[in-house]
């Protein structure tokens, strides 16, 4: 209000904010924005709004800004790209929530455990997948090798610096791989099919502690990445899918650098059996 009451009409004007949206909440983040929408309308050619913010405008749920006054330039010339068959296919599986419709339960706990969740013997779920006839799902996604292989394809180019990585397959890789390493190391068969049969990562977790083998606090600290992306849904009126902002932190270099601990990444490109 106080730069608003000094502004003159034959001034020029540079308004800089450092991290205007941290510690708003949705409601506030979108009153934020039509506030300084409005002082830019009202002052058409004296005013340039300068924004500093470590988040990604991408990643804004409540993001009103008109494009056209929005200029975005980016220290950081990374950008994930989230492809279309992976938020479909992912969706997918929402799509399929027993909780609605539970006569989709067996093809939703089927997916859940053999291609969402790592399980050693995974069965090919394609033709279960297929027999639903949904548009733009890759029903051949259903077979874990080929799934998994799509997921290690978008693992190496993440891990080593390209610009057009998949973060959903990064986030699923992550859960994979984490699994994996917890479920090698059960002492028994008997623990190892308990822990398959256990739903949801984070139960997996506590199931290996309750068990007497160590999780390492990074797993816990990932889980919140890949538990968040593999729960994206589609807007059945508009066909928007419902991003999510976490998935997007993986440009953190505190977070690449946990990930690259995790595969022991050493810069050369990593097999599929980091999470078959």
């Amino acid at each position: 209000m106080i730069f608003r009451a000094t502004v003159r009409p034959d001034n020029k004007y540079i308004l800089i904010i450092d991290e205007v949206f941290d510690y708003l909440d949705d409601a506030n983040t979108m009153a934020a924005q039509y506030y300084l929408s409005n002082i830019l309308n009202d002052n058409t050619g004296n005013i340039y709004i300068v924004l500093l913010t470590h988040l990604n405008p991408f990643t804004f749920r409540n993001y009103v800004f008109n494009p056209k006054i929005i200029n975005e330039v980016y220290l950081e010339e990374i950008t994930p790209i989230a492809s279309e068959d992976m938020m479909t296919f992912i969706s997918f599986r929402q799509w399929l929530d027993p909780r609605n419709h539970p006569e989709r339960q067996n093809t939703y706990d089927n997916l859940s455990c053999d291609i969402f969740h790592y399980n050693p013997n995974a069965i090919d779920r394609s033709a279960e997948i297929a027999a639903y006839n949904r548009q733009g799902v890759k029903s051949t996604w259903g077979n874990p090798s080929v799934f998994r292989n799509v997921l290690i394809e978008e693992l190496n180019k993440y891990l080593s610096g390209q610009e057009d990585y998949d973060p959903y397959a990064i986030a699923i890789a992550l859960r994979l791989r984490v699994e994996k390493v917890m479920y090698d190391s059960l002492a028994t068969q008997e623990l190892k099919d308990a822990f398959i049969e256990t739903h949801k990562t984070f139960n997996k977790l506590d199931f290996c502690e309750t068990n007497n083998v160590p999780v390492p606090d990074a797993y816990f600290i990932v889980n919140s990445i890949h538990n968040e992306a593999d729960h994206l849904k589609q807007n059945p009126y508009t066909g928007r899918f419902e991003e999510k902002a976490m998935v997007y932190k993986l440009q953190n270099g505190v977070i690449h650098n946990v990930v690259e601990q995790l595969f022991e990444y050493n810069g050369q490109n990593l097999n599929v059996n980091v999470i078959s």
